[in-house]
């Protein structure tokens, strides 16, 4: 049976077997784990996304209320659901974080017109038949 795999599916194998199988071929629900990292980088991607596909329509959106999307966007997760980024780090501390850094990505890209944006987000297929994945042992 063939599968489509994404990059999360597979690093999800090599970093723990047992956990893809409950996922991915039994289809168990796993209980959800937030982490500040990678709702971090999910909401600066969105953003930065965003910033591109304006881009392309000629439109720069203003370093402000890029913030002030990143901001929106973090406005509308309970925080107290997810896990610090670290022993000495508060989500709060991830947040104010992410900001200075889309910020400093803003201040060092608009008009964001670097290369030719050939598509964002865009699905591809790679035939994986003879595909041996390594293990942790």
């Amino acid at each position: 049976m063939s599968r489509v795999q994404s990059f999360s599916s597979l690093e999800l194998f090599r970093q723990c077997p047992r956990k893809y199988k409950f996922k991915y071929i039994e289809r168990r629900e796993l209980p959800p784990v937030l982490s500040a990292e990678l709702e971090l980088g999910r909401i600066v991607h969105d953003v930065i996304e965003k910033l591109y596909r304006a881009a392309q329509d000629g439109v720069v959106i203003a370093r402000a209320d890029a913030i002030d999307q990143y901001d929106r966007m973090w406005s509308g997760i309970d925080t107290k659901k997810i896990q610090p980024a670290g022993e000495y780090a508060t989500v709060d501390d991830t947040i104010r974080a992410g900001g200075r850094l889309l910020g400093a990505f803003w201040d060092k890209y608009q008009p964001f017109d670097q290369g030719t944006l050939l598509g964002a987000e865009e699905d591809i297929a790679v035939s994986y038949t003879h595909l041996t994945l390594p293990t942790k042992r």
